[in-house]
């Protein structure tokens, strides 16, 4: 799901009430599909002095082995957090500084960053587009409005998440997140990345479809 401008006003004003600081992970900032807009926390009016904005080149630049990321943050927090990355991260390879540099700056990047948001939307809508072929069955998808992937809602299996994953893997030889590791609310849901091939992509999606269709719902 992509926080609305509104949403996060209202986290904004909470934030300002409470004299609290927003952590905002925008790592998923380019990866957006039918027309959602991305809203910098930080932009929002007096939230800079409150912001803790985190981001990472492993998403929209691909570079996810590279494990290079970033903070910005008013000084104070900063000063805090290089005492405690000082003794745990020495230094981040030249070379690795350099691609990053390239890729901030590159309009060659930015075509290459489109094309490749453009093939995860032709996924999102082929996987849209198998399910609502696919007919009766007892999960149902929350539409992804960013990043590259499906959250499944397997509620109606009546199941733990972590169990059918289980299933999945030893039955179907898909590999898929129980939602329960994202906590409470994750529970009955699975999470699908299609940051993989389209082949894989739709096997695998099928592959979950015909499972599910097999299995007996809970009585509501």
């Amino acid at each position: 799901m992509v926080a609305s401008r509104a949403y996060l006003e209202r986290l904004n004003q909470f934030a300002a009430e409470h004299s609290l600081y927003v952590i905002s992970d925008e790592v998923y900032e380019k990866l957006l599909y039918d027309g959602q807009q991305h809203t910098r926390f930080a932009a929002l009016p007096g939230a800079k002095q409150r912001t803790l904005f985190v981001n990472s080149f492993s998403k929209t630049y691909a570079m996810t082995g590279w494990r290079l990321g970033y903070l910005a943050a008013p000084a104070a927090v900063i000063n805090q957090a290089l005492k405690a990355s000082q003794f745990s991260i020495t230094n981040v390879a030249p070379f690795v500084q350099e691609a990053a540099a390239f890729a901030l700056g590159s309009t060659e990047v930015d075509t290459l960053v489109a094309q490749m948001i453009a093939r995860y939307a032709h996924r999102r809508e082929r996987i849209l587009q198998i399910y609502r072929e696919f007919g009766a069955t007892p999960i149902r998808l929350v539409v992804p409005q960013g990043a590259f992937y499906v959250f499944i809602d397997i509620r109606a299996l009546g199941r733990p998440s972590l169990a059918v994953a289980e299933q999945l893997l030893d039955e179907c030889s898909v590999a898929i997140v129980p939602g329960s590791v994202y906590g409470a609310c994750g529970e009955g849901f699975l999470r699908m990345t299609f940051a993989a091939s389209d082949e894989d992509v739709e096997s695998g999606f099928r592959a979950i479809l015909d499972w599910a269709a097999r299995q007996v719902p809970v009585s509501e």
